[in-house]
């Protein structure tokens, strides 16, 4: 918290994953380590104020990394008979499990209740288990 509160974050980064961190990810993440870290239980957030905070700090690292990958493809010459690689997809693999769909009951603020299918290894699958928590 300190080196948040010095605006110097990025001192905390791991130097092999360094210029892979989107700052605004890093930002929102450490306000959520921070709100969790309140002295008094009351200021806390809920665990589903969390969860949004987490699933929103990952989005801004996907779009960030997937704007990396686009510059790299942009800035990358194309000769003739060179090939640009072919994103892998889930389904193109052979990996049987990586194709693997979650199916998780989400219930809206009017009652109704819808299936909603979230891919095994996206970002979400793994809090889709916590979105439709009631409390103790």
């Amino acid at each position: 918290m300190q080196w948040k509160r010095k605006g110097l974050l990025e001192k905390i980064i791991d130097p092999h994953l360094a210029g892979t961190i989107n700052p605004e990810s890093m930002k929102k993440f450490a306000e959520a380590a921070e709100k969790c870290l309140e002295d008094y239980g009351v200021d806390r957030p809920t665990m589903g104020d969390v969860l949004w905070n987490l699933e929103y700090a990952l989005q801004l690292q996907e779009a960030f990394t997937q704007g990396k990958a686009e510059e790299t493809e942009i800035d990358k010459p194309v000769t003739p008979g060179s090939v640009l690689p072919t994103p892998i997809t889930p389904s193109a693999t052979t990996n049987a499990e990586a194709s693997v769909q979650v199916a998780s009951k989400v219930e809206e603020t009017d009652g109704s209740v819808h299936s909603q299918t979230v891919d095994e290894h996206s970002g979400t699958a793994m809090f889709t288990q916590f979105a439709s928590l009631n409390g103790r």
